[in-house]
């Protein structure tokens, strides 16, 4: 075909307009699904669904998100304990129930731990004050079914296996929301005195609540919620069933010093996934060489915008915990202590691309030309006409097909250089970044 003129390469039937986030979800309304809140006023929210497809296990919707201690009755009482003992538990401020926080609507609460534990998780969630007034939230049977009501079991290729999330914030909870949404059995189990703080992140569903963000929503649908004070010997001691007989447990390796005391109470076939953080997100980030090769138009280094290095690890660490199950399940060990360290997958992620121009022991010692970072191939540019465009030209054909769609504005001396194959790589920055900038 001929060449395409600048005006026509951004304008011409395949060109995209930008599109806001809002656009994005639109465009893929397929790729999502709605689920329904546990509480009526909540309503309902929508999450992209697991983006994987199996044709012998299929993958169904699953619950949304719970509230916290939504589950906290029903699960210590599933496991054996009597309805007095979870009452003293309660009252102690050993565990925490939705239930509880429910019942302070009814009638005052009598003085003690308890009482301090759920106004503490009320305050935590935003609810304690509305519920008070009964604006938020009231004992009607309606709203009191929502916490009863049981989870339902799941279906997938993950259906039957039991997992613990004790983790925070994005790595850990989103691990185990991959294999809920497999069809695994997951419970979350906070502390009541120090709630995920992940529940504060991103929009919540009603105006003056808290504690049930959008991005804690999302990472942590299609699981039951206990809230129990594991670093009590009472709370650990009402954990224990559930422990014996958790196949995968994922806990933050630096959270509460609690890793050794539930790595003990669990059974011999579990898989626990421990999850090093190193630092945090923008420390690993930093660290891994990733900011450095991601620079602005001044030459400074940025940050990727988002918690990439958090979701990685949430990858590895899913997929950690499934092979760890297979080898079990094959009969090579019983249960293992899994590991998985964020920086060590920043690395991992980074190295086919951020890292590829230092991985030879002595790049460039054969007289190979300096390659351009990936942060300098990576270019957006705008237009003239408020849209934005992109290049990246792998092959010679294509390089060349770009230079004569553009032959006026090319440098005669990066075509001649082009052409006679003389040191192709070293234009390699002045071609997708000085060109790209004289196309737009």
């Amino acid at each position: 075909p001929p060449p395409l003129s600048e005006t026509e390469l951004f304008t011409s039937a395949e060109s995209e307009p930008k599109l806001s986030v809002k656009d994005g979800i639109a465009a893929n309304a397929g790729r999502f699904e709605t689920m329904r809140a546990p509480f009526p006023i909540f309503g309902t929210f929508t999450a992209p669904k697991f983006p994987v497809s199996f044709s012998g296990s299929p993958c169904a919707s699953r619950p949304g998100p719970p509230m916290m201690g939504e589950h906290t009755n029903k699960i210590l009482s599933e496991i054996g304990m009597t309805t007095e003992k979870i009452g003293e538990m309660l009252k102690s401020g050993d565990a925490v129930s939705t239930h509880t926080l429910m019942g302070a609507m009814a009638k005052p609460l009598p003085d003690g731990p308890g009482k301090q534990a759920v106004l503490k998780a009320g305050k935590a969630f935003g609810y304690w004050e509305k519920m008070q007034r009964g604006r938020t939230m009231d004992g009607s049977a309606a709203n009191t079914a929502a916490i009863t009501s049981g989870h339902k079991p799941g279906s997938g290729p993950m259906c039957g296996t039991a997992v613990l999330d004790f983790c925070s914030l994005v790595a850990g909870p989103m691990a185990a929301m991959v294999l809920a949404d497999q069809g695994a059995d997951c419970t979350k189990v906070e502390l009541p005195q120090s709630p995920d703080p992940s529940r504060e992140m991103g929009q919540q569903p009603k105006s003056g609540a808290s504690g049930m963000g959008a991005c804690h929503a999302v990472l942590n649908r299609n699981k039951k919620s206990v809230a129990v004070d594991y670093t009590t010997a009472a709370g650990l001691a009402a954990l224990q069933p559930l422990l014996q007989k958790a196949d995968v447990v994922f806990v933050d390796g630096d959270a509460n010093g609690a890793l050794s005391a539930l790595s003990q109470a669990t059974g011999p076939g579990a898989v626990i996934v421990s999850i090093e953080k190193c630092g945090g997100e923008f420390v690993v980030q930093a660290r891994s060489g990733a900011t450095a090769d991601q620079l602005d138009s001044k030459g400074s280094p940025t940050f990727l915008k988002t918690c990439v290095n958090e979701k990685s690890t949430a990858m590895y660490a899913s997929i950690a915990a499934t092979a760890a199950l297979y080898a079990r399940n094959r009969g090579t060990c019983g249960g293992q202590s899994v590991s998985v360290d964020m920086m060590g997958v920043a690395l991992h992620v980074v190295d086919p691309d951020v890292l590829m121009n230092h991985m030879w022991t002595k790049p460039g010692g054969t007289g190979a030309p300096k390659f351009p970072t990936i942060g300098q191939c990576y270019q957006t540019i705008a237009s003239s006409d408020g849209l934005y465009g992109f290049t990246l030209s792998l092959s010679d054909k294509e390089c060349q097909d770009f230079m004569d769609a553009f032959a006026e504005n090319i440098d005669p001396e990066i075509r001649k250089k082009f052409v006679s194959r003389d040191n192709i790589a070293d234009i390699w920055v002045a071609f997708f970044v000085r060109c790209q900038r004289y196309c737009c």
